[in-house]
C-alpha cells in the first residue's frame, strides 16, 4: 500500500473513530505466514503495520469490521468449509459486514477480492487488490454492499 493510502487510511479511521488495534509487526506477521503457508501481500501487510484490525467484535459506524491477523482464516477453514467457492483455499477472509451478513475474502496469490456469504455460486470479485478495496471502504463505494 503506497505511502499516501496509508495516511488516508489513518487519516479516515482517526476521523470515524473506528475501533482500530495497535499495529503488528513483521515477525507476528511472519509467524501467521508460516503457520497458514502462504505468503501475505505487500498491501495487507502494511495493513497489518497500521492496525491489526479492529477491537474485539466491534464495528465501525458502516458496519465493517476488519479482523484482526488472530482471526483470519482461508475460507477452507472456515466454520467448517461453509462457504462453496472454486478454489477456497486460496482466499483470506479479512473483514465482515453487519455481523457477518456477508464478508470479503481476497486471493493470496493474485489479490482480488470477493464477496463471500451470498450464496451465490460465483462469487463477485469487487477489487483487483486490497489498495484498491480499502479505497473503496474510504469512499463508501456501492460495490461493498452486496445489494
Amino acid at each position: 500500500m503506497n505511502k499516501e493510502l496509508i495516511l488516508k487510511l489513518k487519516t479516515y479511521l482517526e476521523l470515524h473513530e473506528a475501533p482500530i488495534r495497535a499495529g503488528i509487526d513483521e515477525t507476528e506477521i511472519y509467524a501467521f505466514e508460516q503457520k497458514n503457508n502462504i505468503k501475505l501481500p505487500s498491501d495487507f501487510r502494511d495493513f497489518l503495520k497500521l492496525c491489526d484490525g479492529f477491537i474485539d467484535y466491534e464495528k465501525d459506524d458502516d458496519g465493517f469490521r476488519f479482523w484482526q491477523l488472530s482471526e483470519t482464516c482461508l475460507v477452507s477453514n472456515y466454520d467448517n468449509g461453509k462457504y462453496k467457492i472454486e478454489n477456497p483455499e486460496d482466499y483470506l477472509i479479512f473483514c465482515d459486514y453487519l455481523d457477518f451478513s456477508w464478508a470479503y475474502a481476497f486471493n493470496v496469490f493474485n489479490g482480488k477480492v470477493l464477496i463471500i456469504g451470498l450464496d451465490k455460486e460465483k462469487p463477485p470479485v469487487i477489487s483487483e487488490n486490497f489498495s484498491d478495496f480499502i479505497n473503496k471502504y474510504i469512499s463508501g463505494d456501492n460495490i461493498l454492499y452486496a445489494a
